[in-house]
């Protein structure tokens, strides 16, 4: 177990911290909560062969080993919870399936399960009632059960309001097909952004083009969800100066092919269902 005071340091150290709060943006947690978590994880897993004196040396040396524990340790946890909302989400399915929602309404509404983040952004577009919104994304993020319990609802009241929100959304279809035609328009949009990027790279452009390109398109809200990942430490260097934004405009253009790959991913994936 590890002393009040190596918890303090640990906690107080700039790695840690930087790891936690990318834990609690990836657990939709606070940062309190992301870094106990942490904690704990590390004392249970990472840290059972090492003493409380190494650990305390190591945290004042900026050990490259340690930091390596700290940020697998905070891929356990991220793994760990993709897999329960995962699961989560399969049970939400079945559950759909079993109350018959026909397949253009679930289709729009859960997006044939490959899409549950997309659906879930449409939530607040779709139900103009904020508790409502709030019932619907709490299916999707944390599954029937946990649902019933954050809303104190029996499996019969669970039961009721889904339906309910099944009737609106079939009395409501133009509205959802407008919806969905503009998420489909936004996503086109961005692909096309990101593949101009990527043409652009692969063409082999200068860090001065490259910058000049994010100069040209830095009101692109895409563009501007990539530049404010909390992996680029100094986005307004990357929007104005980006023949200078050292390490940062590495990050940057790894974020963008990233993207990049996901959309083209999920563009394929459209394209075998439709066939």
């Amino acid at each position: 177990m590890l002393s009040e005071k190596t918890i303090k340091m640990l906690n107080e150290w700039v790695p840690f911290k930087r790891y936690g709060k990318q834990l609690s943006q990836e657990l939709n947690a606070s940062n309190a909560d992301a870094k106990e978590m942490l904690t704990i994880q590390l004392i249970e897993h990472r840290f059972k062969d090492i003493s409380d004196i190494d650990i305390q040396q190591m945290i004042t040396a900026n050990s490259v080993q340690l930091i390596a524990k700290v940020k697998y340790a905070k891929k356990d946890l991220a793994r760990a919870y993709r897999h329960q909302r995962d699961v989560e989400q399969d049970k939400v399915l079945r559950l759909s399936s079993q109350i018959s929602i026909n397949e253009e309404i679930q289709s729009n509404l859960i997006q044939r399960n490959r899409d549950l983040e997309r659906a879930v952004a449409l939530i607040p577009k779709i139900f103009p009632n904020k508790s409502t919104q709030a019932w619907a994304q709490s299916v999707f993020a944390y599954g029937a059960e946990e649902t019933k319990v954050r809303f104190g609802q029996s499996n019969r009241a669970f039961n009721a309001k889904l339906r309910k929100l099944i009737d609106y959304c079939q009395h409501h279809q133009s509205k959802m097909k407008c919806i969905a035609n503009w998420q489909d328009k936004k996503i086109v949009e961005e692909f096309d952004l990101l593949k101009e990027y990527v043409i652009l790279v692969d063409n082999d452009a200068s860090d001065e083009q490259v910058g000049q390109w994010i100069f040209e398109h830095k009101e692109s809200p895409s563009l501007s969800q990539i530049v404010d990942n909390p992996l680029i430490r100094f986005q307004g260097k990357v929007l104005k100066d980006f023949v200078n934004s050292g390490v940062d405009k590495y990050t940057f253009n790894e974020l963008m092919h990233a993207r990049y790959i996901k959309l083209e991913q999920e563009k394929l994936k459209e394209k075998d269902i439709d066939e």
